[in-house]
């Protein structure tokens, strides 16, 4: 775990984004300043077991070097950010009502808090841009697709945690099965993983035939992008946002893909609506995850209401 930046360490907090191939981890001080990063296999078989033992391994380094005053993790699945929960996951076998944040805090002994990996890209985003996101949907496209809404400068997480699901607004009703159990929900239509099966490949191989300028590759990504535009231009019909954000490994493809998925939603939604909106890129990049995730908990040791509850898992 090299250093990044040698700065003040006092209140250091990490920030970890979990995925399906890799466990990334940011420690950054009170500063602000990424003084630590760490990149670590993942696999869709690591369970609460394993990985609450990865990220007390990942902490005890990081204590080597600064001191650890708080923890975040975002999570790839359903999460309840208030309650600390991981409801459920698609992409991570074995996951259903977990008190991570509670089993962390009781083995760490500091400040912990979970939530949606997608919720703490957008917090990444929204501490780039500040004011010029207070109302704002990200939308993050990779090998599916997952959404969070940004609403007065502060992450709205809804009623149990989990608001901005753009993934799962239906666009296609004869549409395959969604992991969800559904039928005709965005994802299957508009990620990765649908570029990827529309050209016999794989994901990171479909964005790398786009760069190199494939016709083929661009036909199917501009399929893909037609069911984002419907999904998204729902949620603007009934937000009315200023602001819609995309980002994730497929949207790194740059302007180009943000135009195809702009027409869309500019012939799907209210014209009135469609004007007042921008559409834009990312400005956080591929570790927004994990950034976000450091800001979760900054949050959280800021507000100074830790406890420490002993938890049965």
């Amino acid at each position: 775990m090299p250093a990044t930046d040698s700065g003040s360490d006092r209140s250091a907090v990490v920030g970890i984004d979990v995925g399906g191939s890799k466990v990334l981890v940011h420690v950054v001080n009170e500063d602000g300043l990424l003084v630590l990063r760490e990149r670590l296999p993942s696999c869709r078989e690591i369970g609460p077991t394993q990985l609450v033992g990865m990220i007390e391994e990942v902490v005890e380094r990081a204590r080597q070097a600064v001191a650890i005053h708080a923890v975040a993790v975002g999570f790839p699945g359903l999460t309840n950010v208030d309650r600390g929960m991981v409801l459920s996951s698609v992409i991570l076998d074995g996951w259903e009502n977990v008190p991570l944040a509670e089993i962390l805090a009781q083995r760490l002994g500091v400040v912990c808090a979970v939530d949606n990996d997608v919720n703490n890209a957008a917090r990444a985003e929204l501490a780039i841009r500040r004011n010029d996101a207070r109302d704002m949907l990200f939308v993050a496209v990779g090998s599916g697709v997952g959404g969070a809404l940004v609403l007065a400068g502060q992450l709205w997480s809804g009623a149990c945690g989990l608001a901005g699901e753009i993934g799962h607004v239906t666009v296609d009703q004869d549409g395959p099965r969604c992991l969800c159990g559904r039928i005709g929900c965005a994802g299957p239509r508009a990620s990765g993983h649908a570029i990827a099966e529309r050209l016999g490949t794989t994901s990171e191989e479909a964005v790398r035939l786009a760069r190199a300028g494939d016709a083929k590759a661009w036909s199917a990504i501009e399929e893909t992008t037609a069911f984002l535009g419907k999904a998204i231009a729902s949620a603007l019909n009934l937000l009315n946002l200023p602001l819609v954000v995309i980002g994730g490994g497929v949207a790194d493809l740059g302007e180009q893909y943000i135009k195809l998925v702009e027409r869309t939603v500019r012939a799907e939604a209210f014209p009135e609506i469609a004007a007042a909106c921008r559409i834009e890129l990312a400005r956080s990049g591929y570790e927004a995850g994990a950034s976000g995730a450091a800001s979760l908990a900054r949050e959280r040791l800021n507000r100074g209401d830790f406890e420490v509850r002993r938890v049965t898992y």
